[in-house]
């Protein structure tokens, strides 16, 4: 005997989820000849590949067992070191290592902020538009996204 899963039996959030814009954005910008701003993708012919290829043969021949094994949570000191610097010269005088978290893209920082400071109805105000992945993250954590109108002067 089996028990069937239904949608009843998943979380509240799950229950509550919208189709993803961020899916929408992805397939537009999937299009020849397209370049979406919204989906917060990178216009690849624009990119060294060259050099970037050059750049990642020279990780794998020489730190090779340190970047395919994962991280330490807290960034590697040849990370950390030189980000505390630069936020110090750029008048963040109380930063350490201790209080400073890298994350790996700004959807992993949206989603990080979320679980850290929304709570269950809380209202987020955002521009209008707004960027979809921060928005579906604002939505995961169950809070109300309140779109707000801007204009030339913001």
């Amino acid at each position: 005997m089996t028990q069937e899963f239904t949608i009843d039996d998943c979380s509240a959030g799950v229950r509550s989820a919208k189709p993803s814009v961020v899916r929408k954005g992805f397939a537009m910008s999937a299009k020849p000849g397209m370049i979406s701003f919204a989906s917060g993708m990178p216009e690849l012919r624009s990119l060294p590949l060259d050099a970037l290829a050059d750049i990642a043969s020279d990780l794998m021949r020489h730190r090779g067992n340190e970047v395919m094994q994962y991280g330490t949570f807290t960034g590697t000191d040849h990370l950390m070191d030189p980000l505390i610097e630069l936020m110090k010269i750029e008048g963040i005088e109380n930063v350490t290592r201790e209080n400073a978290l890298v994350t790996t893209g700004s959807q992993n920082g949206l989603d990080t902020l979320a679980r850290v400071m929304i709570d269950l109805g809380d209202v987020i105000l955002a521009e209008a538009p707004s960027y979809s992945g921060a928005v579906a993250v604002f939505a995961g954590a169950q809070a109300e996204v309140v779109h707000v109108a801007i204009d030339h002067e913001g």
